[in-house]
Protein backbone atom coordinates (compact mmCIF):
# COMPACT_ATOMS: atom_id res chain seq x y z
CA UNK A 1 0.00 0.00 0.00
CA UNK A 2 1.16 3.52 -0.91
CA UNK A 3 4.22 2.23 -2.79
CA UNK A 4 4.32 5.40 -4.83
CA UNK A 5 7.44 4.46 -6.85
CA UNK A 6 6.61 0.80 -7.57
CA UNK A 7 6.10 0.23 -11.31
CA UNK A 8 5.96 -3.57 -11.50
CA UNK A 9 5.18 -6.51 -9.21
CA UNK A 10 6.13 -9.84 -10.78
CA UNK A 11 5.30 -12.88 -8.67
CA UNK A 12 6.26 -15.14 -11.58
CA UNK A 13 9.91 -14.09 -11.54
CA UNK A 14 10.20 -13.32 -7.84
CA UNK A 15 8.44 -15.78 -5.55
CA UNK A 16 9.77 -13.93 -2.51
CA UNK A 17 7.03 -11.30 -2.72
CA UNK A 18 4.80 -11.20 0.33
CA UNK A 19 1.33 -9.93 1.13
CA UNK A 20 1.23 -8.19 4.51
CA UNK A 21 4.35 -10.11 5.52
CA UNK A 22 2.97 -13.50 4.45
CA UNK A 23 4.23 -15.39 1.39
CA UNK A 24 1.64 -14.60 -1.24
CA UNK A 25 0.85 -18.28 -1.96
CA UNK A 26 -0.63 -18.70 1.51
CA UNK A 27 -1.91 -15.15 1.97
CA UNK A 28 -5.38 -14.75 3.45
CA UNK A 29 -5.78 -10.98 3.38
CA UNK A 30 -4.90 -9.06 0.22
CA UNK A 31 -6.91 -5.99 1.15
CA UNK A 32 -5.26 -2.75 -0.05
CA UNK A 33 -2.17 -4.74 -1.07
CA UNK A 34 -1.27 -2.30 -3.88
CA UNK A 35 -3.61 0.55 -2.97
CA UNK A 36 -2.52 3.99 -4.16
CA UNK A 37 0.60 2.71 -5.92
CA UNK A 38 0.32 5.54 -8.39
CA UNK A 39 3.12 4.38 -10.73
CA UNK A 40 2.19 0.68 -10.78
CA UNK A 41 1.60 -0.51 -14.36
CA UNK A 42 1.88 -4.29 -14.19
CA UNK A 43 1.17 -7.11 -11.71
CA UNK A 44 1.72 -10.76 -12.61
CA UNK A 45 0.91 -13.93 -10.71
CA UNK A 46 1.86 -17.41 -11.97
CA UNK A 47 -1.06 -19.27 -13.53
CA UNK A 48 -0.56 -22.04 -10.98
CA UNK A 49 -1.59 -19.71 -8.14
CA UNK A 50 -5.11 -20.67 -7.04
CA UNK A 51 -5.67 -18.16 -4.25
CA UNK A 52 -7.31 -20.85 -2.17
CA UNK A 53 -6.81 -19.03 1.14
CA UNK A 54 -7.65 -15.46 0.12
CA UNK A 55 -10.76 -14.08 1.86
CA UNK A 56 -10.62 -10.46 0.70
CA UNK A 57 -9.27 -8.51 -2.25
CA UNK A 58 -11.05 -5.31 -1.25
CA UNK A 59 -9.20 -2.18 -2.44
CA UNK A 60 -6.37 -4.38 -3.72
CA UNK A 61 -5.56 -2.04 -6.62
CA UNK A 62 -7.67 0.96 -5.61
CA UNK A 63 -6.20 4.23 -6.80
CA UNK A 64 -3.61 2.61 -9.10
CA UNK A 65 -4.19 5.07 -11.92
CA UNK A 66 -1.33 3.77 -14.10
CA UNK A 67 -2.36 0.09 -14.00
CA UNK A 68 -3.28 -0.91 -17.55
CA UNK A 69 -4.39 -4.53 -17.24
CA UNK A 70 -4.71 -7.39 -14.81
CA UNK A 71 -4.98 -11.07 -15.66
CA UNK A 72 -6.20 -13.40 -12.95
CA UNK A 73 -4.20 -16.64 -12.83
CA UNK A 74 -6.02 -19.29 -14.86
CA UNK A 75 -6.04 -21.56 -11.78
CA UNK A 76 -7.50 -18.93 -9.43
CA UNK A 77 -10.59 -20.28 -7.65
CA UNK A 78 -11.46 -17.65 -5.05
CA UNK A 79 -12.96 -20.42 -2.94
CA UNK A 80 -12.75 -18.42 0.31
CA UNK A 81 -13.26 -14.98 -1.22
CA UNK A 82 -15.92 -12.84 0.47
CA UNK A 83 -15.15 -9.32 -0.79
CA UNK A 84 -13.93 -7.62 -3.95
CA UNK A 85 -15.20 -4.23 -2.81
CA UNK A 86 -13.34 -1.36 -4.55
CA UNK A 87 -10.80 -3.85 -5.90
CA UNK A 88 -10.09 -1.76 -9.02
CA UNK A 89 -11.73 1.50 -7.96
CA UNK A 90 -10.22 4.58 -9.60
CA UNK A 91 -7.91 2.56 -11.87
CA UNK A 92 -8.34 5.14 -14.57
CA UNK A 93 -5.95 3.56 -17.11
CA UNK A 94 -7.21 0.00 -16.66
CA UNK A 95 -8.26 -1.25 -20.10
CA UNK A 96 -8.53 -5.00 -19.56
CA UNK A 97 -9.30 -7.48 -16.79
CA UNK A 98 -9.19 -11.18 -17.65
CA UNK A 99 -10.86 -13.67 -15.31
CA UNK A 100 -10.30 -17.42 -14.99
CA UNK A 101 -12.28 -19.75 -17.25
CA UNK A 102 -15.89 -20.58 -16.38
CA UNK A 103 -15.82 -23.56 -14.04
CA UNK A 104 -12.56 -22.52 -12.37
CA UNK A 105 -13.72 -19.49 -10.40
CA UNK A 106 -15.74 -20.60 -7.36
CA UNK A 107 -17.05 -17.53 -5.56
CA UNK A 108 -19.85 -19.16 -3.56
CA UNK A 109 -18.85 -17.25 -0.40
CA UNK A 110 -18.69 -13.84 -2.08
CA UNK A 111 -21.00 -11.25 -0.47
CA UNK A 112 -19.61 -7.79 -1.28
CA UNK A 113 -18.75 -6.36 -4.71
CA UNK A 114 -19.63 -2.68 -4.32
CA UNK A 115 -17.42 -0.16 -6.18
CA UNK A 116 -15.35 -2.96 -7.72
CA UNK A 117 -14.80 -1.13 -11.03
CA UNK A 118 -15.93 2.36 -10.06
CA UNK A 119 -14.19 5.10 -12.06
CA UNK A 120 -12.39 2.64 -14.35
CA UNK A 121 -12.63 5.13 -17.17
CA UNK A 122 -10.67 3.14 -19.80
CA UNK A 123 -12.49 -0.20 -19.57
CA UNK A 124 -14.43 -0.86 -22.78
CA UNK A 125 -15.80 -4.35 -22.09
CA UNK A 126 -16.20 -6.71 -19.15
CA UNK A 127 -17.02 -10.41 -19.15
CA UNK A 128 -17.98 -11.38 -15.62
CA UNK A 129 -19.86 -14.50 -16.63
CA UNK A 130 -17.46 -16.70 -14.64
CA UNK A 131 -18.65 -15.24 -11.33
CA UNK A 132 -21.08 -16.98 -9.01
CA UNK A 133 -23.02 -14.24 -7.25
CA UNK A 134 -25.88 -16.39 -6.02
CA UNK A 135 -24.17 -18.22 -3.18
CA UNK A 136 -25.01 -21.84 -2.49
CA UNK A 137 -24.33 -24.71 -0.17
CA UNK A 138 -20.94 -26.08 0.79
CA UNK A 139 -21.30 -29.05 3.09
CA UNK A 140 -23.66 -28.04 5.88
CA UNK A 141 -23.12 -24.33 5.31
CA UNK A 142 -25.40 -22.17 3.17
CA UNK A 143 -24.02 -18.93 1.73
CA UNK A 144 -26.53 -16.22 0.72
CA UNK A 145 -24.64 -14.70 -2.21
CA UNK A 146 -23.72 -11.13 -3.08
CA UNK A 147 -25.98 -8.54 -1.43
CA UNK A 148 -23.99 -5.40 -2.23
CA UNK A 149 -23.47 -4.38 -5.86
CA UNK A 150 -23.80 -0.63 -5.37
CA UNK A 151 -21.60 1.55 -7.61
CA UNK A 152 -19.90 -1.51 -9.06
CA UNK A 153 -19.66 -0.09 -12.61
CA UNK A 154 -20.22 3.57 -11.82
CA UNK A 155 -18.48 6.09 -14.10
CA UNK A 156 -16.97 3.52 -16.43
CA UNK A 157 -17.11 6.10 -19.20
CA UNK A 158 -15.68 3.88 -21.97
CA UNK A 159 -17.57 0.68 -21.31
CA UNK A 160 -19.95 -0.43 -24.04
CA UNK A 161 -21.00 -3.92 -22.92
CA UNK A 162 -21.09 -5.94 -19.72
CA UNK A 163 -21.73 -9.69 -19.61
CA UNK A 164 -23.49 -10.74 -16.40
CA UNK A 165 -25.10 -13.82 -17.93
CA UNK A 166 -24.21 -16.11 -15.03
CA UNK A 167 -25.21 -13.69 -12.29
CA UNK A 168 -27.95 -14.62 -9.85
CA UNK A 169 -29.52 -11.95 -7.68
CA UNK A 170 -29.51 -13.54 -4.25
CA UNK A 171 -30.97 -12.65 -0.85
CA UNK A 172 -34.51 -11.94 -2.06
CA UNK A 173 -35.49 -8.33 -1.46
CA UNK A 174 -32.06 -7.37 -0.12
CA UNK A 175 -29.62 -6.69 -3.00
CA UNK A 176 -28.24 -3.15 -3.03
CA UNK A 177 -27.89 -2.04 -6.66
CA UNK A 178 -27.74 1.75 -6.20
CA UNK A 179 -25.75 3.56 -8.90
CA UNK A 180 -24.81 0.21 -10.38
CA UNK A 181 -24.41 1.56 -13.94
CA UNK A 182 -24.59 5.27 -13.13
CA UNK A 183 -22.50 7.41 -15.47
CA UNK A 184 -21.78 4.69 -18.04
CA UNK A 185 -22.42 7.08 -20.89
CA UNK A 186 -21.34 4.67 -23.67
CA UNK A 187 -22.97 1.53 -22.27
CA UNK A 188 -25.27 -0.01 -24.87
CA UNK A 189 -25.71 -3.62 -23.69
CA UNK A 190 -25.98 -5.41 -20.36
CA UNK A 191 -26.36 -9.16 -20.81
CA UNK A 192 -28.06 -11.11 -18.04
CA UNK A 193 -29.57 -14.57 -17.71
CA UNK A 194 -32.57 -16.04 -15.98
CA UNK A 195 -30.95 -15.52 -12.57
CA UNK A 196 -31.51 -11.76 -12.82
CA UNK A 197 -34.74 -11.60 -10.84
CA UNK A 198 -35.65 -7.95 -10.32
CA UNK A 199 -37.78 -8.61 -7.25
CA UNK A 200 -34.63 -9.53 -5.34
CA UNK A 201 -33.30 -5.98 -5.48
CA UNK A 202 -34.00 -4.13 -2.26
CA UNK A 203 -37.09 -1.93 -2.30
CA UNK A 204 -35.40 0.58 0.01
CA UNK A 205 -35.09 3.76 -2.08
CA UNK A 206 -31.40 4.27 -1.38
CA UNK A 207 -30.64 0.72 -2.56
CA UNK A 208 -31.95 1.11 -6.10
CA UNK A 209 -31.48 4.84 -6.63
CA UNK A 210 -29.99 5.96 -9.95
CA UNK A 211 -29.22 2.44 -11.11
CA UNK A 212 -29.09 3.52 -14.78
CA UNK A 213 -28.64 7.26 -14.31
CA UNK A 214 -26.82 8.92 -17.24
CA UNK A 215 -26.80 5.73 -19.31
CA UNK A 216 -27.40 7.81 -22.41
CA UNK A 217 -27.30 5.17 -25.12
CA UNK A 218 -28.34 1.96 -23.40
CA UNK A 219 -30.28 -0.01 -25.94
CA UNK A 220 -32.44 -2.96 -25.04
CA UNK A 221 -31.91 -2.76 -21.31
CA UNK A 222 -30.93 -6.14 -19.90
CA UNK A 223 -31.03 -8.83 -22.56
CA UNK A 224 -33.21 -11.83 -21.92
CA UNK A 225 -31.83 -15.34 -22.39
CA UNK A 226 -34.05 -18.40 -22.36
CA UNK A 227 -33.41 -21.28 -19.97
CA UNK A 228 -31.98 -23.44 -22.78
CA UNK A 229 -29.44 -20.74 -23.67
CA UNK A 230 -31.28 -19.40 -26.67
CA UNK A 231 -31.63 -15.72 -27.41
CA UNK A 232 -34.59 -13.85 -28.77
CA UNK A 233 -35.68 -10.45 -29.94
CA UNK A 234 -37.14 -9.45 -26.59
CA UNK A 235 -35.36 -7.92 -23.65
CA UNK A 236 -35.93 -7.93 -19.91
CA UNK A 237 -36.02 -4.60 -18.09
CA UNK A 238 -35.81 -3.67 -14.41
CA UNK A 239 -39.32 -4.06 -13.09
CA UNK A 240 -39.95 -7.23 -15.04
CA UNK A 241 -41.17 -5.57 -18.23
CA UNK A 242 -40.56 -7.28 -21.56
CA UNK A 243 -40.47 -5.25 -24.74
CA UNK A 244 -38.70 -4.94 -28.03
CA UNK A 245 -35.30 -3.30 -27.87
CA UNK A 246 -35.63 0.36 -26.98
CA UNK A 247 -34.84 2.96 -24.37
CA UNK A 248 -35.52 3.49 -20.69
CA UNK A 249 -37.65 6.01 -18.82
CA UNK A 250 -36.71 6.62 -15.20
CA UNK A 251 -39.68 7.16 -12.89
CA UNK A 252 -39.28 9.44 -9.87
CA UNK A 253 -41.99 8.91 -7.27
CA UNK A 254 -43.44 11.77 -5.21
CA UNK A 255 -45.38 10.52 -2.17
CA UNK A 256 -45.27 7.03 -3.67
CA UNK A 257 -42.81 4.20 -3.36
CA UNK A 258 -41.81 1.47 -5.78
CA UNK A 259 -43.65 -1.69 -4.93
CA UNK A 260 -46.62 -3.87 -5.82
CA UNK A 261 -45.11 -4.49 -9.25
CA UNK A 262 -44.60 -0.81 -10.11
CA UNK A 263 -41.14 -0.46 -11.68
CA UNK A 264 -38.59 2.30 -11.30
CA UNK A 265 -37.82 2.15 -14.98
CA UNK A 266 -40.03 1.42 -17.98
CA UNK A 267 -38.99 -0.05 -21.31
CA UNK A 268 -39.80 1.98 -24.38
CA UNK A 269 -40.15 0.64 -27.89
CA UNK A 270 -37.52 1.38 -30.51
CA UNK A 271 -39.81 4.04 -31.94
CA UNK A 272 -39.66 5.84 -28.59
CA UNK A 273 -43.07 5.48 -26.93
CA UNK A 274 -44.11 3.57 -23.85
CA UNK A 275 -47.02 3.32 -21.45
CA UNK A 276 -46.35 4.60 -17.95
CA UNK A 277 -47.81 2.70 -14.96
CA UNK A 278 -50.32 4.01 -12.43
CA UNK A 279 -49.01 3.77 -8.83
CA UNK A 280 -51.49 2.98 -6.08
CA UNK A 281 -51.17 4.08 -2.46
CA UNK A 282 -53.86 3.93 0.18
CA UNK A 283 -55.19 7.37 1.04
CA UNK A 284 -53.80 9.00 -2.11
CA UNK A 285 -55.14 9.71 -5.55
CA UNK A 286 -52.58 9.53 -8.34
CA UNK A 287 -52.31 12.89 -10.14
CA UNK A 288 -50.37 11.75 -13.20
CA UNK A 289 -46.82 11.90 -14.51
CA UNK A 290 -44.99 15.19 -15.11
CA UNK A 291 -41.65 15.99 -16.70
CA UNK A 292 -40.66 18.21 -13.75
CA UNK A 293 -40.57 17.50 -10.04
CA UNK A 294 -42.76 20.53 -9.35
CA UNK A 295 -45.59 18.86 -11.32
CA UNK A 296 -46.23 22.08 -13.19
CA UNK A 297 -49.62 22.25 -14.96
CA UNK A 298 -49.09 21.71 -18.66
CA UNK A 299 -46.11 19.39 -18.11
CA UNK A 300 -48.22 16.31 -17.53
CA UNK A 301 -47.64 13.30 -19.79
CA UNK A 302 -49.48 10.06 -20.44
CA UNK A 303 -47.52 8.24 -23.11
CA UNK A 304 -43.94 9.49 -23.03
CA UNK A 305 -41.67 9.88 -26.05
CA UNK A 306 -38.00 9.30 -25.20
CA UNK A 307 -34.64 10.14 -26.65
CA UNK A 308 -31.55 7.88 -26.57
CA UNK A 309 -30.31 9.66 -23.45
CA UNK A 310 -33.50 8.78 -21.57
CA UNK A 311 -36.24 10.98 -20.17
CA UNK A 312 -37.02 11.44 -16.50
CA UNK A 313 -40.64 11.85 -15.47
Amino acid sequence: ENCTSLEEADFVVNNAFTANGTPYATAVNMQAMFKNCAMLQSVRFPNTYNGQYVTTMAEMFSGDRALREFNFPTSFTGAELTSTSSMFADCQSLAQVTFPPIGTLSTTKLTTMNDMFRDCQSLAQLDLSAFNTGGGRIGDNVYPGVNTMANIFQNCFSITSIDLSSWVLASAGNVNAANMFNGDIRLTTVTAGTGWVQSRISTTAADYADMFLNCRVIYGGISYTTADGGTGSKYAYPGGYLAEAGYMVTLNYVNYSIGSGIPGTVACEKEGTCELPTPVRKGYEFGGWFVDRQCTPGNQVGTQTTKPDGTVV
